[in-house]
């Protein structure tokens, strides 16, 4: 028997046996895989205007730099020095180790205009200046029931020099999913109070 087998045998040993455990739970909807393997999101305060979520992108070095570990801080409510949005934002941080001989740690932080903030997910987007600089337009989707982050990236071709820039670029549309980090806690309904309607 395969390891994948055995997997999914334990995997349904575990809802036979009513466990609350997250592992136990498959969401073949979105990416049929065991929410275990999704970030750890802490959304228990989502009442209160918070929530972050951490783990890592896949595929790995396309958004944030390769091994990253990455953090997501939204808050709702306005900040004006660091969004244009009347509801609140998002900050995506990255740590890294640099490439470099002296392997330094890299940190770099973006902050997202957050577009709805609803009692099961968050939708957010980059802010005004970033397609122009970049010619990429960026949508940060926070679900709660799924525990899934996906960030969606679009390239612009609104202008000439976007054009220009993307002429060889294969892809127009990239979607990156928040998986768990494997030195971090597995998410649970301590966490995210949505998995424990899950697992009844």
């Amino acid at each position: 028997m395969s390891n994948k087998s055995c997997l999914l045998l334990l995997v349904f040993v575990l809802q036979a046996s009513g466990s609350t455990q997250t592992c136990e739970a498959f969401d073949p909807e979105h990416h049929n895989s065991p929410v275990c393997e999704q970030a750890t999101m802490y959304a228990i305060r989502a009442e209160d205007g918070y929530v972050s979520a951490t783990g890592q992108w896949v595929p790995s070095g396309e958004v944030a730099p390769k091994e990253s570990i990455v953090e997501l801080t939204c808050i709702n409510a306005p900040v004006s020095q660091v969004s244009n949005s009347r509801i609140g934002f998002c900050l995506m941080a990255a740590s890294y180790l640099t490439f470099s001989e002296s392997r330094n740690l890299g940190i770099s932080t973006n902050y997202y205009d957050i577009v709805s903030w609803g009692k099961s997910r968050i939708l957010a987007e980059r802010d005004e200046g970033w397609p122009k600089i970049n010619c990429e337009q960026q949508q940060l989707v926070i679900d709660f029931p799924s525990n899934t982050v996906t960030l969606t990236s679009t390239l612009s071709l609104t202008t000439d020099r976007c054009t220009r820039m993307n002429k060889d670029s294969k892809k127009q549309t990239e979607v990156f999913l928040l998986k768990h980090y494997p030195l971090e806690s597995y998410p649970s309904n301590d966490f995210n109070p949505f998995l424990q309607d899950k697992a009844k």
